[in-house]
């Protein structure tokens, strides 16, 4: 009888540790922490929309549109036949230009695709963080619920020992050692426990409630691109960046200013353009001018060069700039074939262990089902009445209650498999996506 009630007590622990976990009761799932976005992402995009202004006012034209109008009264000569009167003109100058500055376009450039790139990495990032806070969410409730279980066993045998001890029939060394025992599982429940709080907590910044619950679910495993990728981009764009530098010092700072100028006028209008490096810019401008005055035409060169041997000493640190900027592109686009290719694998190993783990933990169910039933089935028969046969169908549901307990704690060892494969699985497949800038993507059945 005593061993009955043990078992019983064992099965009841387990009934409460499966009911503590059920699906039924969760709030917290990978498609819930698939939605979480990172508040960095509204400040990225924030930074994407500046720079986006930015890169477009560099690419507008400058003009300036100035009237001068003129109001006198007489002009000087006044006489009886020509008496002072009012006289009124208006000159109108306007002028459009555009000045091509490829230093401020391409720093733009850079710090623009560096936001975008921030917006897919914040993105990114916070999914795995709040997926992996569900994971071990899992993960900890099925080590609570495992030694919730070995505990309450384990206060069994106590109890047991303590009836052999004053039996005569077991030693109290042996009773104090299982006491023991049990006071270390009652430790690591203790700790297990507040991990658990702790895990929750950490659940709860991403908007994930609890109990977690598992569900079956893969992502999307996309090629690579090393030109799609965002380091890509900036490492070429930070080759362009370090050649205008170059270009900047060794030409538009020497020319400073070297301009074409060309001018027509009649009596009405004037029309003059200039074309070339204004301000140590290239600039191109057109100038329309009313009233023109007297007619003419003309072509001319006006220049300012300017030797510094400041912009010499700069030279070689700027080549040198360019020079490492191209190794580190040719460096990354070298790597990222292998090391993509070795997280891919990673990643995808990780899926085979996962579903390997998902038919181990339907295995477990399958046999649990068939434990029951057969406990079930005892208990059927021993309740029937004028039943002959009670001491041998008693032996029988010991057996298959000691089978019950075993497939309950199998369930229960490959739900912390499973668990510990989904953990696994999102860390390798973010690992991936981080290193190709690919997005979180759900793969359909």
């Amino acid at each position: 009888m005593r061993g009955r009630r043990t078992i019983r007590r064992g099965l009841a622990c387990l009934l409460a540790a499966f009911a503590a976990g059920s699906p039924a009761l969760a709030d917290a799932t990978p498609q819930q922490a698939l939605k979480y976005v990172d508040p960095s992402v509204a400040d990225a995009k924030a930074r994407v929309a500046v720079y986006q202004q930015t890169f477009g006012i560099t690419h507008q034209l400058d003009g300036t549109v100035t009237a001068t109008p003129n109001v006198n009264y007489g002009d000087g000569n006044t006489t009886d036949t020509n008496p002072a009167s009012w006289n009124e003109s208006l000159g109108l100058t306007v002028n459009v230009g555009y000045s091509y500055n490829r230093q401020t376009i391409l720093n733009n450039l850079y710090n623009l695709e560096q936001a975008r790139d921030d917006v897919g990495s914040y993105l990114r990032r916070g999914i795995f963080q709040a997926m992996y806070a569900q994971a071990q969410m899992l993960q900890y409730q099925v080590y609570v619920d495992q030694l919730q279980t070995q505990l309450a066993s384990t206060t069994n045998d106590v109890a047991d020992l303590e009836a052999r001890v004053k039996a005569g029939k077991a030693k109290p060394l042996d009773l104090e050692q299982r006491k023991l025992q049990l006071q270390n599982l009652q430790l690591r429940l203790d700790q297990y426990q507040q991990q658990l709080q702790n895990q929750q907590d950490e659940a709860a910044k991403y908007g994930l409630g609890h109990p977690a619950a598992y569900q079956s679910i893969r992502f999307v495993l996309p090629d690579a691109n090393v030109e799609q990728t965002g380091t890509y981009k900036l490492r070429a764009l930070n080759v362009e960046r370090n050649k205008a530098n170059l270009t900047q010092t060794d030409v538009y700072n020497t020319l400073q200013y070297v301009e074409l100028t060309g001018t027509y006028a009649t009596g009405s209008v004037s029309f003059q353009t200039n074309v070339g490096i204004v301000d140590e810019h290239p600039r191109a401008e057109v100038v329309f001018g009313y009233p023109g005055g007297t007619s003419r035409w003309s072509i001319g060169v006006q220049a300012t060069i300017a030797l510094s041997s400041s912009n010499l000493q700069q030279t070689p640190i700027l080549q040198q700039r360019i020079t490492q900027a191209k190794h580190d592109l040719a460096s990354y686009q070298r790597d990222f074939k292998t090391e993509s290719a070795k997280r891919l694998a990673n990643a995808q190993f990780a899926e085979r262990g996962l579903s390997l783990d998902e038919q181990q933990l339907d295995l477990s169910n399958q046999a649990l089902t068939s434990a029951q039933h057969d406990v079930d089935t005892l208990r059927a028969a021993l309740q029937k009445p004028g039943q002959s046969d009670t001491a041998t169908l008693q032996k029988q549901l010991q057996q298959a209650l000691r089978d019950l307990q075993r497939a309950q704690s199998n369930v229960l060892n490959a739900k912390r498999g499973l668990y510990n494969s989904w953990a696994n699985y999102v860390r390798n497949v973010f690992s991936y996506l981080d290193y190709i800038d690919a997005p979180w993507q759900v793969k359909s059945k």
